[in-house]
């Protein structure tokens, strides 16, 4: 199985930024004038992983959702349009997922998309009701 290009990039970046900072903590150890505190930067950092986490993970999505909407302007362009944006979102995750990407996963994909699009076509409805 091999990487995407941008995959390979984000894993080298991430490897780079976590051998910095452990660089970075030998260095400050090692220098009584600064008073570092390798222990005290250390929960500092694993403290704010619950909320830097969840950011990446809003992130990752936007960045799916950034994809299933250049995979639709390039549909466009080749004049073959998706029925929806649910068969754009699913062959977007498709192409990210690769051979990861089966029938039970798409069928699962598919059922999540469609509870998602019928709650907001129901929505959608009882507002266009009660503003009536």
């Amino acid at each position: 199985m091999s990487l995407p290009l941008s995959a390979v990039v984000v894993l080298a970046l991430y490897v780079a930024g976590i051998t910095a900072f452990v660089i970075g903590l030998l260095w400050l150890r090692t220098s009584e004038k600064v008073g570092f505190d390798a222990g005290g930067a250390l929960d500092g950092v694993l403290s704010q992983l619950p909320v830097t986490l969840t950011a990446a993970a809003l992130i990752l999505l936007a960045t799916g959702f950034e994809l299933g909407a250049g995979l639709v302007l390039a549909r466009a362009a080749r004049r073959q349009p998706f029925d929806s944006v649910a068969e754009a979102m699913l062959a977007t995750l498709s192409d990210i997922a690769g051979p990861a990407w089966d029938e039970a996963v798409s069928g699962a994909w598919t059922r999540a998309l469609n509870a998602v699009a019928g709650t907001m076509i129901a929505g959608a409805t009882d507002a266009r009701a009660a503003a009536e």
